[in-house]
């Protein structure tokens, strides 16, 4: 899917001189860790030359276009040539159902249920650049605020800065992996001509220590209470733990340290395979010792290291292969989390 639109919501723009490139950008979209089978409802696109704008309209619904994969079974979205209106610059939302029909994810609801993608840049003049914008699912249910957006579960700077050699990037380091490029954007900056699988080539295995655990600070800051209540947002050497109850109302999430949370309750690092930003990965409990209680940690690991006394997290079905996403009650004990199971 190719589609052309001004920034501006004005005409598009007409063919520029034929020694001059033309000032546009192109938004290529894609998925990290999931295929299009995994969303709920058409991705919703808002683009306007201003960050609150576009804010408003998405609460509105007041759509600039909206997209659809054409293959379930692709992590490719589509394509988005923006050209500039009177501001010269733009302003894009990208709304992705997760959990929720994209079309029900607003900024009243805080986007409950749909990761929310945000890029704001200025145009160059006669340069055509180009702008991967992967979705995380890791990223639903933090909304950020409206001039910042969503990686690996942080909320960063939206803005991005675009080159005259037609590359674009986030300002903020945290937005960008060890080459330069934003940490969500695809490897080869191709999204349209890549194979489903293309875009994370070469991705690798998230680290971690010498028991299986996840390496100190790699746990993202802010995540979904399982319990049905408001998202944790855990601050400094903390991060999500939850504590399996053999009263299923007793169940809670705390922040706590790596060890101390380990010891009596469960790292919450992801709750199933949409939570793993690197494709291939698994959201995958380890029991902290041999007395096979809820203790230890949830972390995005390599499926086949997702072995040996170990349970996989999920949300949904499709996450589980030949298992069903079921209730976890290890040893009768309420987690309120899901796993892959018979």
């Amino acid at each position: 899917m190719r589609l052309f639109i001004g920034a501006g919501l004005v005409a598009i723009a007409a063919a520029a001189h034929a020694c001059q490139s033309a000032t546009q950008v192109t938004l290529e979209i894609s998925l990290s860790g999931v295929t299009c089978k995994a969303l709920l409802g058409d991705v919703q696109l808002f683009v306007t030359g201003d960050a609150s704008e576009s804010e408003r309209r998405a609460n509105s619904g007041s759509l600039t276009t909206t997209a659809q994969c054409s293959n379930p079974e692709s992590r490719d979205i589509g394509t988005l040539v923006i050209t500039p209106g009177e501001s010269g610059k733009a302003a894009v939302i990208v709304v992705v159902g997760i959990r929720k029909d994209a079309r029900t994810c607003t900024p009243l609801n805080a986007y409950d249920g749909c990761v929310v993608a945000r890029r704001t840049l200025a145009f160059r003049e006669h340069v055509s650049a180009t702008l991967p914008i992967v979705i995380e699912p890791a990223c639903v249910d933090i909304p950020c605020s409206a001039t910042t957006t969503c990686a690996r579960g942080t909320c960063i700077t939206s803005e991005v800065d675009c080159n005259d050699d037609g590359t674009c990037a986030s300002i903020d380091e945290r937005g960008r992996d060890d080459g330069g490029a934003p940490i969500d954007g695809a490897t080869d900056g191709v999204l349209a001509e890549a194979s489903p699988d293309g875009a994370l080539d070469g991705a690798t295995d998230a680290p971690t220590d010498s028991d299986g655990g996840p390496v100190p600070g790699v746990c993202p800051a802010k995540c979904v209470n399982p319990n049905n209540a408001a998202p944790v947002d855990c601050q400094a050497a903390t991060s999500c733990c939850q504590h399996a109850a053999l009263i299923p109302a007793s169940a809670s999430l705390a922040c706590q340290g790596e060890d101390a949370c380990r010891a009596t309750g469960i790292q919450l690092c992801c709750q199933g395979k949409m939570g793993c930003p690197v494709f291939g990965e698994v959201c995958c409990f380890r029991f902290a010792d041999q007395q096979m209680e809820p203790h230890g940690t949830a972390s995005c690991v390599a499926a086949a290291a997702c072995a040996g006394g170990t349970v996989r997290l999920c949300s949904l079905n499709t996450e589980c292969e030949n298992l069903d996403c079921n209730e976890w009650l290890p040893f009768g004990y309420t987690t309120n989390l899901k796993g892959c199971l018979p």
